[in-house]
């Protein structure tokens, strides 16, 4: 639960950041599942427009539970299929976040995706998640106990600076997981969250990579 919130605490400053520098532009969520990123940043982004992108039975569930507010764009498609992005004014300044997917794909795939991205938006950059090789054994480690095969996670990456090369794009910043969370938390968790956290973010076993595709 810690990791989640605190992902989702670091996703919205770097996102309120970019708006602060494009305040007209768009913000891409691709695999929103349930995501509510448009509630806790665009009330400070008025210039902004949210789309939210995901399989379309994972839309249709969130058009029934969450709605479709204005500037807050439901696309349904398969996210490594980019025609999903006919829908969008992809000449504006554009942050694609995506959050909580690439790490259940192949390097390959994410490259993939990357590159059509590149092709595809004019003035764009990309946030997501990611987690090395020790990280990605833990995780999956985890992920059997609970009897959950088909959610075992496959993309690791060891060197942000080389993956972001190997991309061709620029990195902009590797940020921590849990900096701000150990901060804030301080003696509010347990011994355990704190070694935890600690450790993950001085091994880099979980970390957010902004990029400027």
């Amino acid at each position: 639960m810690i990791a989640s919130a605190a992902r989702y605490h670091n996703l919205d400053q770097m996102a309120h950041a970019y708006i602060d520098k494009h305040p007209a532009c768009n913000i891409v969520n691709v695999g929103c599942g349930l995501e509510t990123m448009f509630w806790r940043v665009g009330p400070d982004a008025p210039d902004a427009r949210f789309y939210e992108m995901d399989l379309p039975e994972v839309i249709e569930t969130r058009r029934r539970i969450l709605g479709a507010p204005e500037r807050n764009e439901l696309i349904a498609g398969d996210a490594f299929d980019l025609s999903w992005s006919s829908d969008i004014d992809v000449s504006m300044p554009t942050l694609i976040v995506v959050s909580g997917v690439f790490q259940y794909f192949h390097n390959a795939d994410v490259l993939g995706f990357i590159a059509d991205a590149k092709k595809t938006f004019v003035n764009a950059e990309l946030i997501f998640d990611a987690t090395n090789t020790k990280g990605l054994e833990y995780t999956n480690r985890y992920v059997k106990k609970t009897g959950n095969a088909s959610a075992l996670m496959h993309c690791a990456i060891d060197d942000p600076t080389a993956f972001a090369r190997e991309a061709g794009c620029e990195l902009i910043e590797m940020r921590p997981f849990y900096a701000d969370a150990r901060r804030i938390l301080k003696e509010k968790v347990g011994l355990y969250a704190k070694i935890a956290m600690a450790v993950t973010d001085r091994s880099g076993r979980a970390f957010l990579l902004h990029m400027r595709l």
